[in-house]
């Protein structure tokens, strides 16, 4: 009489070059040996992106992150909008950005980042939340809100942030705003303004609250920016095409990516689809079953399939996995 079973399976350490398909398939019949189950026509098999993407080898190093900032950005100042706070996932992306100019200007939003994570205690959000004044250099942010602390790890992310961008050589201006045009005005009449990279995927709505959010908005602030003339990239565009020998991802670029070492990111798999058919294709010649292949995303922002696992919300992914093989019986 049991429902809908969930169950993790245990594989190996996978490293590039592996053939993430035999691995896949015989972890499950391993699996199926081990727990005293057998797999039925439309089970569905989830496959971590992570793994997809170690198996193919799609890594970048943060000196060729660099280059390819350089590349887009002729400026050394760059301003670059709403980044998360993270040291696993975003502090990387900003190492490379930060090795490649003399200033990055950075504009938080508050009291929380795109995803949800607090940049401050809420209470002293609340404290002075009504005070008239909404954008804010850093000086007056935190003499208005105080130094800001994350109430779970104790984090300064200000100071971390400084720390990742002061130990490349470059200087740190941080700005506060959940406007993304506030970043930009301080650029009015100058003739080099500092060129933007996006890195938001929720954005604030300033007209109905700070709480309010929009999902996956990055298209939108930088047509809003592109509309002030302003150069505007999203990480979607850095490392979508190889540098210098480099992994990629043409469509999402460094979205999705994660710390691999202290000098390399993993990026995104890119073309999944032969990966799941092969795994289907498989297992129906082997076992007779048609069964369903994924490849997912680890997070907490749901897709549209209930089954089909949840997407990494730092880097705004796709809202649909990155590959899907449903049977025919579906």
């Amino acid at each position: 009489m049991a429902g809908v079973i969930s169950r993790g399976i245990r594989g190996p350490i996978i490293r590039e070059g592996d053939d993430i398909v035999d691995i896949v398939v015989n972890s499950v019949y391993a699996s199926e040996q081990a727990d005293g189950y057998t797999l039925q026509d439309r089970d569905v098999i989830a496959v971590t992106e992570s793994v997809v993407a170690r198996a193919q080898g799609n890594y970048v190093t943060v000196d060729q992150v660099a280059q390819d900032i350089r590349n887009k950005f002729p400026a050394k100042k760059l301003g670059l909008v709403f980044p998360i706070l993270s040291r696993n996932r975003f502090s990387m992306c900003l190492k490379g950005i930060a090795r490649a100019m003399d200033e990055v200007v950075i504009l938080f939003s508050y009291p929380n980042d795109e995803v949800g994570n607090p940049l401050m205690v809420r209470s002293a959000y609340l404290k002075n939340r009504y005070s008239g004044v909404y954008d804010f250099q850093e000086a007056d942010f935190v003499k208005t809100f105080g130094s800001p602390i994350h109430p779970f790890t104790g984090v300064n992310y200000l100071d971390f942030y400084r720390e990742v961008i002061e130990s490349e050589g470059a200087k740190a201006t941080f700005l506060f705003s959940n406007d993304c045009r506030y970043i930009a005005s301080l650029c009015a009449g100058n003739e080099n303004p500092p060129h933007m990279i996006i890195d938001d995927g929720w954005q604030r709505n300033t007209c109905s609250g700070p709480w309010d959010c929009d999902i996956h908005t990055r298209n939108e602030t930088r047509d809003v920016l592109q509309a002030m003339g302003k150069t505007v990239f999203t990480l979607a565009d850095v490392m979508s095409a190889p540098v210098n020998g480099s992994g990629y991802h043409d469509k999402y670029g460094m979205l999705g990516s994660n710390k691999a070492t202290e000098e390399k990111l993993k990026l995104f798999p890119r073309n999944c689809q032969p990966v799941v058919d092969s795994i289907q294709a498989r297992i129906a010649k082997e076992r007779g079953l048609h069964v369903e292949v994924m490849v997912y995303g680890d997070g907490p922002s749901k897709t549209r399939w209930a089954a089909s696992g949840s997407w990494p919300t730092r880097w705004s992914p796709p809202p649909i996995p990155p590959a899907w093989r449903a049977s025919p019986m579906s």
